[in-house]
């Protein structure tokens, strides 16, 4: 009788175990469908690579580097664009139409440095050719974004970047 308490007492313990990590982990949350405020799959730029989102000043920044094109013969310098999020009928809006250094942009991170500038940093694998699909070099593009405004601070290059995928600002 008193191994039956004992047995039932631990049932009840790892049922209630079980039942916390379900609850605790999201199992019991409903998902609710809400209406699309903006389709992003309309966006017709090639490439797109990696995307940054300002939720406060709803914007997006995108990475986007045509690796198929250059593939096929049609290489092109990469770009950033910002799409603004409150007007679904904006374009992108080109950031880097100055920029003239070889860009062929990957994962992008961005923070607020202050109410009115970005600081977004790129990976950029600079190519051997401008049709070729080997980077020769990585290097991290460090830009401050001013609004619509996009500016160039630095690169940073280091023998250690092999073949870096993503970056994270802190």
């Amino acid at each position: 009788m008193k191994l039956l308490r004992i047995i039932g007492l631990l049932l009840v313990l790892l049922v209630g175990y079980v039942v916390y990590i379900m609850s605790s982990s999201g199992f019991f949350r409903g998902i609710e469908n809400s209406p699309k405020e903006m389709d992003l799959s309309t966006i017709s730029l090639p490439g797109i690579e990696d995307i940054e989102v300002d939720y406060q000043e709803k914007f997006l920044i995108l990475s986007s580097d045509d690796r198929a094109g250059r593939r096929d013969g049609q290489g092109q310098q990469g770009h950033l664009y910002k799409l603004d999020l409150t007007d679904s009928s904006s374009p992108p809006l080109l950031l880097t139409q100055d920029f003239t250094d070889p860009f062929y942009p990957h994962g992008i991170s961005m923070i607020p440095l202050n109410d009115s500038v970005h600081r977004i940093l790129v990976v950029n694998h600079i190519w051997g050719d401008e049709f070729s699909l080997a980077a020769k070099e990585h290097t991290i593009e460090v830009f401050d974004l001013w609004g619509d405004s996009l500016v160039h601070v630095k690169k940073i290059v280091d023998a250690s970047m092999i073949s870096p995928n993503e970056i994270v600002a802190l």
